[in-house]
């Protein structure tokens, strides 16, 4: 994905330009970040690397602070600084007064950056930031294919997939050779996931997505990563169209809180593709207990794991948490699963280990104990 930050007081010309911009490069506008002093900004670089910077030179330290006639240039310092800042690929300085343009040219040429002075009744500005930000974004396509491993991501359902945003940002940042493709099919309801032929008009679009974006897998190791509903709409879709997969060179599936049954059987899958699994369960997920309970054909494999065995091509690894345990840290947002359990899958040579902290309860020692007892007695 490539990448934009806005950073400008002026609410009303920064969205203004993010329609611009997102037109021009047929981007969605939410994808265009934006920050309006320069302590957001800062927080915002820190986060994530930014492909282009527009950066206004009058700007706040805080927000309802006063206006800072260098603000724009303190901001740049602290890019030069540090600060644990992922430095932009471009920087645009952005200003409505002339002065200041003609103050800050040489300061903004010094660092191969260039300042735009924004008129008031004229838009020729608007259009040279446009322009520059789409020959970035050009390059940033060509760049693609030196890409050796792509990673599409698929969500779940009731949720616009906010998880693989974060997930791009923490692959792109610590490994150069990765690329990630996430797949949003936007919030598909529950209603729509209790009728199994809705289900499939899902798999049908992924699969065609998949063939319209052939070029970005082809010649290039691929991993699929997938949670809840995205885990069977992708299951489905190995199956449903072996001859599109089959010539990619998939080596890794990734499912997380999945919604397949735990019989699923995965032995005609493994015999038509090379790739392993991995599949994270969450130990307190009853969001999958409903799911087997509720929905035909779906199960619980995200929370009780597959029958198979395990540590050969398909692993199973147990976290105590519920349905979003993977991205959720005390209700709030958080990237340090991905960070800790899922980055280092995507190094060709790390084989998943087994994770089962499990410990058998009271409720399941005695069930065990039954069972033991009703064996013995049909061989009497």
């Amino acid at each position: 994905m490539f990448r934009i930050l806005l950073v400008d007081d002026d609410l009303g010309r920064s969205n203004k330009l993010r329609s611009e911009i997102a037109a021009r490069l047929a981007i969605s506008e939410q994808t265009i970040a934006q920050s309006y002093c320069i302590t957001e900004a800062v927080a915002a670089m820190q986060a994530c690397k930014y492909d282009a910077v527009v950066v206004d030179i009058v700007l706040p330290n805080r927000p309802g602070e006063e206006l800072l006639q260098d603000g724009g240039l303190r901001l740049l310092s602290s890019i030069d600084a540090g600060r644990k800042i992922k430095t932009p690929s471009k920087i645009i300085g952005l200003t409505a007064f002339s002065e200041n343009k003609d103050t800050y040219q040489l300061y903004f040429e010094s660092r191969c950056l260039f300042v735009v002075y924004a008129e008031f009744n004229n838009n020729d500005w608007m259009k040279s930031i446009v322009s520059t930000i789409s020959q970035s974004h050009k390059s940033h396509l060509v760049n693609k294919e030196d890409v050796n491993t792509t990673i599409v991501a698929l969500h779940g359902i009731r949720t616009y997939g906010e998880w693989q945003l974060s997930f791009e940002n923490i692959v792109t940042s610590e490994l150069q050779d990765c690329a990630v493709l996430p797949y949003r099919y936007g919030v598909f309801s529950l209603l729509s996931f209790l009728i199994p032929f809705l289900r499939k008009i899902e798999v049908d679009r992924f699969h065609d997505n998949i063939k319209a974006n052939y070029r970005f897998l082809e010649g290039r190791d691929v991993c699929f990563f997938a949670h809840s509903f995205g885990t069977y709409i992708l299951m489905q879709t190995l199956e449903k169209y072996p001859n599109t997969f089959s010539n990619l060179n998939i080596r890794r599936v990734v499912l997380a809180g999945s919604v397949l049954p735990s019989s699923y059987n995965w032995p005609p899958l493994l015999e038509t593709y090379e790739f392993d699994v991995v599949n994270d369960c969450g130990t307190r997920d009853l969001i999958l207990c409903l799911s087997q309970c509720f929905v035909i054909g779906m199960g619980m494999a995200g929370r009780n794991g597959f029958k198979t065995l395990n540590g050969g091509r398909v692993t199973n690894r147990y976290f105590k948490g519920g349905h979003s345990l993977y991205f959720r840290d005390k209700r709030s947002h958080s990237d340090k699963f991905m960070r800790t359990y899922w980055l280092d899958l995507l190094i060709p040579s790390v084989k998943a280990s087994i994770i089962d902290p499990r410990k058998s309860g009271l409720l399941l020692t005695r069930r065990s104990k039954v069972s033991d007892i009703m064996r013995e007695w049909t061989k009497k």
